[in-house]
């Protein structure tokens, strides 16, 4: 049984795709009334499909389309619709189909079909990835992040270091510019590149490149000061590592 979850400000439309997915015999993880809601609800499930309106208050559904592919398992994209205008900008986007309002039960069994196929058809590719080891990374080139009613995406290459303030997480850039995650810290050490950054304390994780000093503060006490200047404390824990990875023998 493949699943989905079901993205719409309108509740009647919501509750009738939903039981016209269930009568396809899709398992339904969940129905949302805006983008910003459906990236909550993804944090938690992993649906093969996303049914997503087009026309939604703050974030429409193809602003939100290029989020998805950040994902580590991103679902195919069905655009749900009532006029026909967008169908162009959304097989740009990559979108498995564009279903027009209101969806009847035979064009939506056609898509389901059509997304079993595409499934079946990378399910040696995602084999491959289920057994490949735990700690595998997949290829990122951003983080997304929610500013207001849209989402931005901060490049990794521009990312200095990661810091939490005010028990909230922050991406610093090189040029100062920063943007709060809803990330925690810990699922960013794993989702930055291991060879690139370093977690040098609970509060932060580092660019190995940007450091340009390593301060012995006296008492055990440690901090590394960045190319922008920034200064940040280094755990006693990880100043040992912390040399080692940038090739200083202790």
């Amino acid at each position: 049984m493949i699943s989905a979850i079901v993205v719409d400000d309108e509740p009647l439309a919501r509750t009738r795709l939903t039981r016209l997915l269930i009568e396809c015999k899709v398992e339904v993880l969940g129905e949302v009334e805006s983008a910003s809601a459906a990236l909550d609800l993804l944090s938690n499930t992993h649906p093969d499909l996303i049914f997503l309106d087009i026309q939604m208050p703050g974030i429409s559904g193809v602003h939100f389309a290029p989020a998805l592919r950040s994902l580590p398992h991103p679902p195919l994209i069905v655009f749900v619709s009532g006029y026909s205008d967008h169908a162009v900008n959304a097989f740009e986007l990559e979108a498995l189909d564009y279903l027009l309002k209101p969806v009847t039960d035979q064009r939506l069994s056609l898509t389901i079909a059509r997304a079993i196929d595409r499934l079946q058809s990378t399910s040696e590719i995602d084999q491959k990835t289920e057994s490949a080891p735990a700690n595998q990374e997949f290829p990122r080139t951003s983080i997304p992040v929610k500013v207001d009613y849209a989402i931005h995406f901060f490049p990794i290459d521009s990312i200095e270091y990661v810091t939490t303030r005010n028990k909230f997480v922050y991406l610093i850039g090189a040029d100062g510019k920063e943007a709060r995650t809803q990330h925690r810290l810990a699922d960013l050490e794993e989702m930055l590149p291991n060879a690139e950054f370093y977690r040098i304390h609970e509060s932060s994780i580092v660019r190995l490149s940007s450091i340009f000093e390593i301060s012995y503060l006296g008492d055990h006490n440690y901090q590394v000061i960045l190319r922008s200047g920034a200064k940040l404390r280094v755990s006693r824990t990880r100043y040992a590592e912390l040399l080692q990875r940038m090739g200083i023998s202790k």
